[in-house]
């Protein structure tokens, strides 16, 4: 069940997003089961799977979001013996995984060992508990084809989404925290690549929606000023909030 913030309904009629005023970060979530704890629960390829594609991506899943921040070359490591396997690492705020791609095939009939140090944490805080050690063995050649990109997202291709979710309240002349979500054009310029009053995030970090502080207030997880958004309907749902994912990581476009 999603976990939201319940006031009298004189109350919410009131709130907003951000509140300029309000000191400090208000913990939250919005994913079932997100707690104060964090482990890895799964990983593809699952530990001792053997006959793996060599040059498929080594998916590792969390009990919730993971920090993009922690997800790092120093704490996600690769080796086949003594030789490492060096990869690009990138965070899914709604899968909770962290993909090591790496920057070559591996070998092929090779065992390889997988590092996945403690420092790795979620958006609540929490770290591993344990640093996490598995093994698997590559094939001699590519069995499953690679899965072909998602479909470019646009900012007109949200709008939808923001007026039915968001730009009643987001929109000029006084939109809230600076917000303003009632066009595309508006949107961007709003969002794309805008620091938060508070702190160093960016409301839209380009290229990264993991490190974006838009997708903290959507799903309602990691440190943010004020309640989740929106803050008066139902969460968005999960196909929409892929959607943001898509715009943000592939560059925030008009």
């Amino acid at each position: 069940m999603a976990i939201r913030w319940f006031l009298p309904t004189v109350l919410l009629a009131l709130c907003r997003c951000t509140y300029p005023t309000e000191a400090g970060d208000r913990p939250g979530s919005v994913i079932a089961g997100h707690g104060q704890t964090f482990s890895l629960v799964g990983s593809r390829p699952a530990p001792g799977q053997i006959d793996v594609s060599p040059d498929r991506p080594m998916d590792l899943l969390f009990s919730g979001p993971p920090q993009a921040e922690t997800a790092v070359p120093a704490t996600i490591r690769l080796f086949a013996g003594v030789i490492e396997s060096h990869g690009h690492l990138t965070t899914d705020l709604l899968d909770q995984r962290i993909r090591f791609t790496p920057l070559t095939p591996l070998e092929p009939g090779l065992r390889y060992q997988a590092y996945v140090q403690r420092e790795v944490s979620g958006l609540n805080g929490a770290s591993l508990d344990r640093t996490v050690i598995f093994n698997f063995t590559t094939g001699d050649h590519q069995r499953d084809p690679a899965p072909p990109p998602p479909p470019p997202v646009t900012a007109a291709d949200l709008q939808p989404t923001w007026t039915a979710h968001c730009s009643s309240c987001h929109r000029a002349p006084n939109p809230p925290g600076g917000v303003d979500l009632s066009s595309p054009q508006a949107s961007v310029a709003s969002l794309r690549n805008v620091a938060v009053s508070h702190g160093s995030k960016r409301r839209v970090f380009v290229g990264d929606h993991a490190r974006s502080y838009l997708m903290f207030k959507l799903l309602g997880v990691g440190g943010y000023v004020g309640f989740p958004m929106p803050p008066d309907r139902p969460a968005l749902r999960r196909a929409d909030l892929r959607r943001v994912v898509t715009w943000i990581d592939g560059g925030a476009t008009p």
